[in-house]
C-alpha cells in the first residue's frame, strides 16, 4: 500500500531531499517504506527488470543459512564446512567453520581479474578447489569466492538446489514473484551477488527483518 509520508508524520521536505539525493548519486531506484506502506517509490531511467541486487545477495545467503539451522539441517554456524564439503577435510580447510565462511575469514586472498569467481562458468567448482591464503579465523578479506563457497554447502544442507529452496521457502512466502537467485552455467545459484529481482520485491525482505522474521503472522 502508499501512503503520503505528510500524513503519516514525515517531513515531505526531507523526503523531497532524499529522493535528489537518490538521483544525484546514480541509483538505479529508491523506495522508503514506513510503518508498512510505501511512501516514496522512484525509477531512473536506467532502471530495468530484472534488477541485480549485487552483493545484497550476500545478505539473502546468510538469512538462507539461518533459516535451514532453523529447519535443524544445519545444527550451528559453528558447523565445519567439511561436514557438507569432502574436499575441504584436510589441512586448514578442516579448521574453516560457517562461521569463518559467514564473516569473510574463511582464509582466501581478495581476487580479481581472472582469479575472480565472476569469471567462472562453474563457481562452485571453482571456490571448492581453491587454496587458502591465510589460516582460519585470522584475517578478515572480502571475498566473493567466501560468500560463493555457501552455495554448495547450502545446496548439501538443504537436500537440494538452494536456489529451489529460497523460491519455496523465502520468496513465495513473501510475495516476492520476480524474484530468484541467480544461475551459472553449471546450474549453481550464485550465493555472492545478482540475485534477480525487483525494487518492491526487494522492499519485503526488509520489512521482514524489521518484523524480527515474521510475514503474515507466520
Amino acid at each position: 500500500e502508499t501512503a503520503d509520508g505528510a500524513s503519516l508524520g514525515l517531513d515531505s521536505e526531507v523526503l523531497a531531499r532524499h529522493q535528489a539525493w537518490c538521483e544525484e548519486t546514480g541509483a538505479d531506484g529508491c523506495m522508503i517504506i514506513y510503518k508498512e506502506k510505501v511512501v516514496q517509490e522512484w525509477y531512473s531511467k536506467r532502471y530495468r527488470l530484472p534488477m541485480h541486487a549485487m552483493s545484497s545477495t550476500k545478505s539473502v545467503a546468510g538469512l538462507l543459512t539461518g533459516m535451514l539451522i532453523d529447519d535443524g539441517k544445519i545444527p550451528s554456524v559453528d558447523e565445519p564446512v567439511c561436514t557438507y564439503l569432502e574436499e575441504w577435510c584436510t589441512g586448514d580447510k578442516a579448521k574453516v567453520t560457517l562461521r569463518h565462511v559467514l564473516s569473510m575469514t574463511s582464509g582466501f586472498e581478495k581476487m580479481r581479474g581472472e582469479k575472480s569467481v565472476g569469471t567462472k562458468a562453474d563457481k562452485n567448482e571453482y571456490v571448492i578447489n581453491l587454496p587458502l591464503t591465510y589460516e582460519p579465523g585470522t584475517e578478515w578479506v572480502y571475498s566473493n569466492e567466501g560468500s560463493q563457497l555457501l552455495s554448495p554447502i547450502l545446496d548439501k544442507a538443504a537436500g537440494e538446489p538452494i536456489q529451489d529452496y529460497a523460491s519455496k521457502r523465502l520468496f513465495e512466502p513473501l510475495g516476492m514473484q520476480d524474484t530468484q537467485l541467480n544461475i551459472d552455467q553449471a546450474g549453481h545459484a550464485w550465493t555472492y551477488a545478482d540475485m534477480l529481482t525487483t525494487l518492491r520485491d526487494f522492499a519485503r525482505l526488509g520489512i521482514l527483518m524489521l518484523n524480527q522474521g515474521q510475514w503474515d503472522g507466520e
